[in-house]
């Protein structure tokens, strides 16, 4: 009798772990980029591949925006011998005359946990019908290219704020001319969400190109370039509170128009970040200064 249910336990634990080892195969895996928005996910005619196409926040808005690729075959395996390419660019209507421009890109790369990352700098929210704004994706894989085309809106991220709002000093991106050349200053966090203690944050630097100097360059940059060997510092300050913060440390030159640093949020609440950034002697914009008429970063969380 014994031997019997002896037995039987052997068989009821067989069964179970069998069970276990089959619920396992069947639970599908989640994909890497399940905490991002998603703005688009769709088969491609040419390819045949699967794109997931997410942003690091429900609402675009204008400044620097974190966008995230992931390309699947029919059997939902990643595919990472492939290329993804953005391209943004805004139609506006002034009067009778139609003009169009792009905004700075960093072109998808490759991460290593197998989708493709990458960012756009939108240099101005949408303007209804007189400013619309479109997002051209590229892919291509194994000799075969995939393009599709998704209308966007992009926000005024700081009509979100409650105080930022009404202050034209506070900017997501700032936008400024020296010497007859257009400047465009934006940034982001290196972990996507400010917090209290010590961020890790990028900041941008590009200039808009003249366009007798663009061509050739367009698919590159947009007809915007990355402007280097610049001297960045920066200094948060809380308005509401009257103080700003220590143990901040100032970007330095990573390539390609963006410099790191840490900027120390000792509270949640508004913060401005105050910016200097200069071209040798040159000042390309200084809001640290007593009398400063430049803009700030501005931020709530």
């Amino acid at each position: 009798m014994k031997k019997l249910n002896l037995f039987i336990s052997i068989i009821a634990t067989l069964f179970i772990l069998s069970s276990c080892d089959n619920n396992d195969e069947a639970t599908p895996q989640e994909s890497p980029l399940a905490s991002y928005h998603q703005m688009t996910e769709q088969t491609l005619s040419n390819t045949g591949l699967t794109l997931n196409l997410r942003s690091g926040e429900a609402d675009l808005f204008a400044g620097y925006n974190k966008f995230f690729a992931e390309l699947t075959d029919a059997d939902g395996n990643q595919v990472t011998n492939a290329e993804v390419k953005l391209m943004p660019m805004m139609d506006m209507v002034m009067g009778e005359m139609t003009h169009s421009h792009a905004a700075p890109v960093d072109q998808p790369t490759l991460m290593e946990e197998g989708f493709f990352k990458g960012g756009i700098n939108f240099i101005m929210p949408s303007t209804g019908e007189t400013g619309v704004w479109t997002l051209h994706v590229t892919v291509s894989a194994n000799d075969m290219t995939d393009e599709i085309m998704l209308p966007i809106t992009v926000s005024d991220k700081n009509l979100t704020y409650a105080s930022g709002q009404d202050n034209a000093q506070y900017q997501t991106i700032i936008r400024k001319e020296v010497d007859g050349t257009r400047y465009f200053v934006a940034y982001y966090f290196v972990e996507d969400k400010p917090m209290v203690g010590s961020n890790e944050i990028v900041i941008t630097v590009h200039k808009m190109m003249p366009m007798d100097t663009m061509e050739g360059m367009e698919m590159e940059h947009n007809g915007f370039m990355p402007v280097n060997d610049l001297t960045v510092e920066f200094q948060p300050w809380m308005p509401s509170m009257g103080h700003g913060s220590s143990n901040n440390v100032n970007p330095i030159a990573l390539g390609d128009g963006h410099y790191k640093g840490t900027v120390n949020f000792n509270m949640t609440g508004d913060w401005e970040l105050k910016l200097k950034v200069m071209d040798g002697e040159k000042v390309l914009l200084n809001s640290m200064a007593e009398d400063a008429t430049d803009a700030s970063f501005y931020l709530e969380f």
